[in-house]
This record gives structure tokens, sequence and C-alpha cells, in this order.
């Protein structure tokens, strides 16, 4: 209970506050996607769900703010005009050293990614349904 840890997503990092001194760090940086959601799950691991990789769209919106107001207007009646690509979620240590990426690609818009036991569980704001991982039938592959 001696820091929070949150996400930033329009810079792709999460960073550390320090409660008692008030002070913030970057904790983890350059992810390969837009961070959304971060969990601590008591092994000594956080996991990150990173809502899209990084695309043409995505960039343009975080560059300029009327497009943020356009997606966000579109959005509201149903219309998606960011190209949600490779969504996943990220497992990294103590000190944001990155160590598996799982991924579910026709599983966009991933919010949340928890572990309990050895399942890892997406889910989605746009989906009414979740993905459940058995991370020891399925490990990472090696490649980041």
């Amino acid at each position: 209970q001696t820091h929070l840890i949150f996400c930033e997503t329009p810079m792709k990092r999460c960073s550390k506050y320090y409660i008692s001194e008030e002070r913030v760090e970057v904790f983890t940086q350059s992810l390969p996607g837009y961070p959304d959601n971060i969990r601590y799950d008591g092994d000594g691991h956080y996991w990150i769900a990173l809502i899209s990789e990084v695309t043409t769209s995505w960039k343009l919106s975080m560059k300029y703010l009327f497009l943020r107001k356009l997606i966000y207007m579109a959005a509201k009646y149903g219309v998606e005009l960011l190209s949600i690509k490779n969504a996943a979620v990220l497992q990294v240590d103590l000190d944001g050293n990155p160590i598996a990426m799982y991924h579910d690609h026709p599983f966009s818009h991933i919010t949340s990614g928890v572990k309990i036991g050895n399942h890892l569980y997406f889910g989605s704001l746009l989906h009414s349904y979740i993905t459940r991982l058995d991370l020891l039938k399925y490990p990472a592959q090696k490649k980041l």
C-alpha cells in the first residue's frame, strides 16, 4: 500500500505514484499498444490490457483533438472510426519489464486482463463474453 500504478493510454506507458512521497515515475513505457487497464496478480506480476496496437488512425487521433472529438461522437452513435488491431494482454514484472504477451486476434477492444490461478481472463467493453486462456496449455510465445 505504498504506491499505485496507472495507465497513460495516449503515451503508451504506465506510471507509478508513490502515495507517501506524492511522487510519480514511469513504470513501463514504449508499450506495443495502448494500455487501458492494469492489474496485479499477487504473484509478482502485473497484467496490462492493450486495447489496440499502434495504427495510423490511432496516431492521428492522438495528435489532433478535433479527430478525437469526431471519433467520440461517432462511437456514441455506434459508428467505429478507429482501426482496432491486435489487442492483447501484456505481462510485466514488478519493475515493469515485459515477460509475455497474449493475443486473441478476433477479440478486439481488450480492456482487462485478470490472472486467476492458471487462467488468464480477457474482458472487453464491446463483447458480452470473456475469453479464458489456460496459461499452462497455451504458454506465451518467446517473441515480444
